[in-house]
Formats: structure tokens, C-alpha cells, sequence
């Protein structure tokens, strides 16, 4: 008997490091462990460095990963990623007619357009669509100002949106916000969206583990021993303001103690760069991103993280950082709404604090706070967090309960 074959449509897949390509690969594995075929359709080229070229065909842990042409583009600007998005999405709805005993399609959000090509698949197999949303859009672009409400494309993104929602065998949000801005794209009022579930996106457990900072050279080699790090690492984009956490750090300048340590891309540490220079910050440090595997160590070296969400951004991104910080024992800071998924979880657990946008005097406050903190309180802070991923946030959890969803 054949096996039944699930198709994945992806913008990004491991290898490359992207978080989103990271996840659809954990659910392949656990698909492949329950006797199913996984054929992965992707661009060639990186995500954020196209000119990163991987193998046009391979078997990742039972996957079979198909590199497609002409389909990575960077992310230089929006035309460019539409562009990407585009291409991905007709090349894949072209092959996906031809993929032997297809059963199930399984798409996100990147790209937006994937939707569009498992509709036409739709309309000629017999195949059960399983969209996974990690971000929302139009909606976020509305929310940058990028694009205007009522607008063509708006309408258009729209529409697309709510007949994927409506026909999807099986949708997955990643917070309880996100799914009322889906239940209310598709008008449920009565909870009749039952091919919805809520599956938070879960940490990467085998890169990051809690290390000890007498231990840990990253401390060492980058001279924060005997320092207090306060550490903003991933992406620093609009969607995640840090406004508020700058005007902080200027009026902690005279305490040579915090180290203020951000990690992200090169453009946006230029930028953080010459704002130091500009207000004679020597508490203010930047490194480039570090390879996935070595992020347990870097992670490890803060103290404190620090995590921070846009108040029009509640239910159309989510704060996946949060799960690696409390994978590695640490507590945050975040900066947001206080009616959010990070404001949740600080209400059941106390393993961080919460300020919201504009409030510099409470983050100055917390921040000093934090640092004064004796470190038993850091530990235990440190320990319900781990305990939380382990319970609630696992791989193990999370995961199964996707495949789970997927095949009920």
C-alpha cells in the first residue's frame, strides 16, 4: 500500500536558519514518524542571503526537500519578497498536480501567496489543506503603514485569506489574539470556526540549554564577566520598537555595571552603533547574529532578555523569542501592551516584568531592579521558566499536538 503523501510549500527550510523553516521541519520528522511521505517545496536560494545556494534535491531526516529556481530574491523590499512569493507559489501549484497519492497540503504564511496555489491544487486533487499561520498579513502591513486599509490589495489579501480559512481542513494560530482577528476575517460569531486550533511555535531544545556563566566562553570572549548583560537579540524592525528601551539605556549610562548587549543583523547594529556615538553610550555594545548552533551560549551570557511586541501588532505576529529565553533559564523585559500573549504568560508565571511603550521611567525602574536582584530570585525565575516550556512549550508537546490536529 503507498503511502499517503503530505506536500509542505515553504518560502524557507532548513537548513537555513530561519525560524519558520525550523518548525516545518520538526512537524515533517514527526510526519515521516507516522508512516507518511513529506515532499518539501522551497526556493533554492536562502531566505535572507539568496546568494546562499543548497542542494537542488535532498533527504533531510526522511524528507524530500525540492529545490525550486528562480524563487529567492532577498528581502531588500517589499516588491522583491512579493516577487519570491509569486514564483514559489506557480511553480508549486504547477508540480503540486503531479505529486503521487497527495492527501494533504501543508502551507504557512511564508510566503503569503502559498495560499493561492493550494486553492488551484485544490481544484483538481482531492487534498486536505492545513494552514499554519505565523504571521498575519495584510494585516501587518496595515499596521506599518505600508499599506492602507480598504485599499485593492488589502481587499484582495483579504479575500484570499477568508476562502482558505473557510474551505481549510485544519487552521493553526499561534495565540489566542491571533485567532479572534482570524474568527473575525471569517465573521464567526458562534464558534463555529471548529477547524481551529492554538499551537504556540516551540523552542529549538537542542541548541539551547542553560549555561552557567563561569562556564560559558561567549561571556569570556566577548568581556562581560563581572557584567549585568541586558540582551535584545533577533530581528530589530518596526514591529518590535525599542524606542523606549533606548531612552533607558541613555539614563543608565552612568551605571557601568549593565551592559546593554543587542545582536541582530548588520544594518540595524550600524544604526545602534552611531546612536551610541551620538550620546556618548559606553553601555551600549552590538555583534552580528550567531550561527543557530551556538545560540545556547550566546543566550546564556545575558541576564536579563529583553523581548518587545508593537501595540497594533497583538494577534498579527507573535513573540517567539520568548520560548527560547525561558528555555535557557533566563527572565525578561518586555516592552508592549499589557492585553497580549507575553502579558498571559506574566500573569500566571513570574519569570520577567512588563512595561509598556513610552513608559521609560518604569523601564529605568525594572532595570535597576533587575540588576539588584539577588541571585537566588534570578534562579528561581530561571527555573519556573524551564519548567513552563517543559510542561506547556516543548517540542514534544507542541509538536505532537500539531500532528495530532493534523490527522483528527
Amino acid at each position: 500500500m503507498q503511502k499517503s503523501t503530505v506536500l509542505v510549500i515553504s518560502q524557507v527550510y532548513v537548513p537555513d536558519p530561519a525560524s519558520a523553516g525550523q518548525h516545518l521541519h520538526d512537524v515533517s520528522r514527526e510526519l515521516i514518524s507516522q508512516s507518511k511521505r513529506v515532499i518539501v517545496f522551497t526556493p533554492r536560494g536562502g531566505y535572507d542571503d539568496p546568494s546562499c545556494k543548497y542542494q537542488w534535491r535532498e533527504i533531510i531526516d526522511g524528507v524530500e526537500v525540492w529545490r525550486l529556481p528562480l524563487c529567492a530574491f532577498g528581502k531588500k523590499s517589499i516588491m522583491w519578497r512579493l516577487l519570491s512569493g509569486l514564483s514559489l507559489s506557480m511553480q508549486s501549484m504547477l508540480l503540486g498536480l503531479f505529486v503521487p497519492n497527495l492527501t494533504h497540503v501543508l502551507v504557512s504564511t511564508a510566503p503569503p501567496m502559498s495560499v493561492i496555489s493550494v486553492q488551484f491544487i485544490r481544484l483538481f486533487r482531492k487534498v486536505k489543506i492545513v494552514f499554519w499561520i505565523m504571521d498575519l498579513n495584510p494585516d501587518q502591513m496595515i499596521a506599518l503603514g505600508k499599506l492602507r486599509q480598504g485599499s485593492i490589495l488589502v481587499k484582495i489579501g483579504d479575500g484570499i485569506n477568508r476562502s482558505v480559512l473557510r474551505t481549510a481542513y485544519r487552521v493553526v494560530a499561534l495565540d489566542s489574539f491571533m485567532a479572534k482577528r482570524l474568527k473575525d476575517k471569517v465573521k464567526d460569531k458562534t464558534g463555529s470556526f471548529q477547524n481551529l486550533r492554538i499551537i504556540p511555535p516551540w523552542p529549538y531544545e537542542n541548541q539551547l540549554i542553560s549555561i552557567n556563566h563561569e562556564t560559558n566562553n561567549f561571556r569570556k570572549n566577548n568581556s562581560l564577566d563581572g557584567k549585568f548583560v541586558v540582551m535584545y537579540s533577533g530581528n530589530i524592525i518596526p514591529v518590535h520598537p525599542i524606542d523606549t528601551l533606548l531612552e533607558a539605556i541613555v539614563r543608565l549610562k552612568g551605571i557601568n555595571e549593565i551592559i546593554f548587549l543587542f545582536i541582530g543583523k548588520e544594518s540595524a547594529c550600524k544604526k545602534l552603533d552611531e546612536f551610541a556615538r551620538a550620546h556618548g553610550l559606553s553601555n551600549l555594545r552590538t555583534l552580528p547574529y550567531v550561527p543557530l548552533a551556538e545560540t545556547q551560549y550566546s543566550l546564556s551570557a545575558a541576564d536579563l532578555h529583553i523581548v518587545t511586541m508593537g501595540d497594533s501588532m497583538v494577534g498579527i505576529v507573535h513573540p517567539c523569542k520568548v520560548y527560547g529565553i525561558m528555555s535557557v533559564g533566563r527572565p525578561f523585559l518586555a516592552f508592549g501592551p499589557k492585553v497580549s500573549h507575553i502579558g498571559e504568560i506574566l500573569d500566571k508565571v513570574p519569570i520577567g516584568w512588563l512595561v509598556e511603550h513610552g513608559d521609560v521611567d518604569g523601564a529605568v525602574r525594572i532595570l535597576k531592579k533587575a540588576w539588584l536582584l539577588p541571585r537566588s530570585e534570578w534562579k528561581s525565575m530561571g527555573d519556573m521558566g524551564q519548567e513552563l516550556v517543559k510542561q506547556k512549550y516543548s517540542r514534544k508537546v507542541l509538536c505532537h499536538k500539531f500532528c495530532q490536529f493534523f490527522e483528527e
